[in-house]
Formats: C-alpha cells, structure tokens, sequence
C-alpha cells in the first residue's frame, strides 16, 4: 500500500491513527490491524514462539505483535485463529486462501490481509518518516487527479 502523495498522515501521529489512515487507503475486503508493541508482551503458541530461536527481545516483540494482528485482521475477514509459521525464506505463511503483508518499524507495526480468491497479493511497508530523492519518489507516489479531471 502506498499513500497518495498529499496525504495527511504525518510522523506525530499514534500507532493507532496511522492504522486508522491506512484503514482509509485500501481496497474493500482488506482487512488492516495495527498498533504499537505493548499486545506483544503476550506469549504466542508454541508452533510459532519455536521459530523465533535465540533473538534479541526487539526482535521477538515485533514478531509477536506481527502475529497477534494478523489474528485480528484475519478475525475481520471471518477466519478462525491460526497458527502463522514462518516459512524458508521467512516470510509468513499465511493460511489456505489468504494473503498479506506484516511491517513494523520501531514503534508500530501494521497488517494487511485479504482472501487470495480476490487479490493476488498484498503489501504494506512502514519506514521512518524522512525524505526521499526524487527518484524514489517517483517510485513509491503517485499524484491523484485532481477534482473533476
């Protein structure tokens, strides 16, 4: 997911106004959670609390915030709870029939999920706010019309 250029998502908002923008931005039938880390302080089960091995304790938070909202989100598309292992190449493998995307940075992660039988994938990233060459920008933005164009 990509925002529009202009819109009015800045860096001083909460984890969870930001969660509420991107909730605005996607398509129907996608379903976003998010937050900050403090539901990460809950165990997981134990099938995806053995992937994470010796990690640092930033690490493990992400991973188990990660986990916990995309057990929200896929609670709003109707799906029961679900074990989400991580697969070779570590990325989530996401139950039969669902796609999605899992980003954090160091104060918030967010979800995104949708049933593959509409999207083929989705995606959403999080990076600190900060300016970007023209380049990249003209790689992540675009403009929207203007009104009645």
């Amino acid at each position: 997911m990509v925002l529009p250029v202009g819109s009015d998502v800045r860096g001083d908002c909460s984890p969870a106004q930001l969660v509420a923008a991107f909730r605005e931005f996607v398509a129907d039938g996608i379903a976003v959670e998010g937050g900050d880390f403090k539901p990460a302080d809950r165990d997981l089960p134990l099938e995806e609390e053995a992937h994470l091995g010796n990690v640092v304790p930033a690490r493990r938070r992400e991973f188990r915030a990660g986990r916990l909202y995309v057990r929200q989100a896929l609670r709003g598309l109707g799906i029961p709870e679900t074990v989400i292992p991580i697969g070779p190449d570590r990325a989530p493998i996401w139950p039969t029939g669902v796609v999605g995307s899992i980003s954090h940075n160091r104060s918030l992660c967010a979800v995104a999920v949708g049933l593959s039988a509409d999207y083929r994938s989705i995606g959403i990233d999080i990076e600190e706010d900060s300016s970007l060459s023209g380049e990249l920008a003209k790689l992540v933005t675009h403009a929207s019309p203007a009104a009645g164009q």
